[in-house]
């Protein structure tokens, strides 16, 4: 019982010690617990087992956030993003790495609020930018680390309950507690299992007997769903490879807003606009997909980063590329960089990019 499902024709788990993510009306969801861990096997080969820090908001930092700074000299940095920012496989997230490197050689003190929501896009983030950001906290500006899909992204929700995880994305929010549990939670395929962490350890020493994918936890209710979903899943990673290998070279707000849809454009320029009426800076920050490192040592510019450095250039946003943080690495290097049979990146990764982007920060903040 412990695998659930076929990934890439690979038996795959993923389980989690405890419940410990919830619906939340202001951000999609947030996170909850204490010790939590977040475990991943592929045929037999553990990809990652790691334990994760929620706060005191629901959001993964080893840091409680407080909604006043403490003093005027602080320089608070909200940073949304998906996975790769709130980063639950990973030994701490980016932001944190940040955070050390900009305020060890700078007499400002540097914050930066890691409100990356896994699984995350531009409807969470608009969501929560308007919701609990503006209404609640003192920032000085917005970062915006997209990853290749996040603009194009409906809600996401991910929900714990005491034996299984359970995400989808939705084009609406729930009202409340009671519309999410009623009209939005049977919608939702299982993709975690939650196990006692003697479980997992047995798991990871290949103790358990299950070799099926037809054993999957609940399979009479939730099958079809998830097939469903990682249908959608393999339909968005073919449309991605695609445009890495023939991008288009044109853009404009009119295609853009007709790519990303009028009304997700619509939630993005709202974001931008806020900040433009506040004077807050917001940077645009590529997250790479690891083809895409490699198409751009072919000499091609991946779509991702030509809309970025399009809305960057149109908006007079500050724009870092993520993508060139690897382009010295040779293919060997860069897989070594990400985590194997997965396409987050993994700490090496997570770290270089870290370290760049902090050098970059500290070249427009001197």
């Amino acid at each position: 019982y412990l695998l659930i499902g076929f990934r890439r024709e690979k038996i795959y788990m993923a389980a989690y010690n405890q419940p410990c993510a919830k619906f939340d009306k202001n951000s999609g969801y947030v996170w909850y617990g204490n010790n939590c861990r977040f475990t991943r096997i592929i045929n037999g080969e553990v990809v990652i087992d790691q334990r994760f820090h929620p706060n005191n908001k629901g959001f993964i930092s080893h840091n409680d956030f407080q909604y006043k700074k403490a003093n005027a000299s602080i320089k608070r940095l909200v940073v949304f993003g998906d996975s790769f920012t709130s980063g639950i496989f990973l030994e701490k997230p980016w932001t944190e790495y940040m955070d050390d490197a900009v305020n060890s050689t700078d007499s400002v003190t540097y914050e930066f609020y890691n409100f990356g929501i896994d699984g995350g896009g531009l409807y969470n983030w608009h969501q929560l930018f308007f919701n609990e950001l503006v209404p609640n906290y003192e920032f000085d500006g917005v970062i915006m680390a997209c990853f290749a899909d996040n603009l194009y992204r409906d809600l996401s929700i991910f929900h714990t309950t005491a034996d299984a995880g359970y995400f989808n994305r939705f084009k609406t929010i729930p009202k409340d507690e009671q519309d999410f549990q009623k009209n939005y939670l049977p919608d939702m395929g299982q993709n975690a299992v939650v196990l006692q962490d003697a479980d997992i350890d047995l798991a990871i020493k290949k103790k358990y007997e299950t070799t099926s994918f037809y054993h999957f936890k609940k399979l009479d209710v939730y099958i079809l769903k998830n097939i469903a979903l990682r249908a959608v899943n393999l339909y968005e990673q073919i449309r991605l490879k695609n445009e890495m290998r023939k991008p288009e070279v044109n853009f404009s707000v009119e295609r853009m807003t007709e790519k990303i849809t009028p009304l997700k454009f619509k939630r993005f320029e709202e974001i931008i606009n806020y900040c433009d009426s506040k004077k807050l800076p917001v940077i645009l920050c590529a997250i790479p997909v690891k083809e895409g490192i490699i198409v751009n040592k072919q000499g091609i510019t991946t779509q991702h980063q030509g809309e970025l450095k399009f809305l960057s250039d149109h908006y007079k946003l500050s724009y870092f590329d993520g993508y060139k943080v690897f382009s010295s690495l040779s293919d060997a290097e860069i897989e070594s960089c990400w985590i194997a049979n997965d396409p987050h990146w993994g700490n090496k990764g997570n770290q270089l990019f870290a370290s760049a982007f902090a050098d970059f920060f500290l070249s427009k903040n001197k």
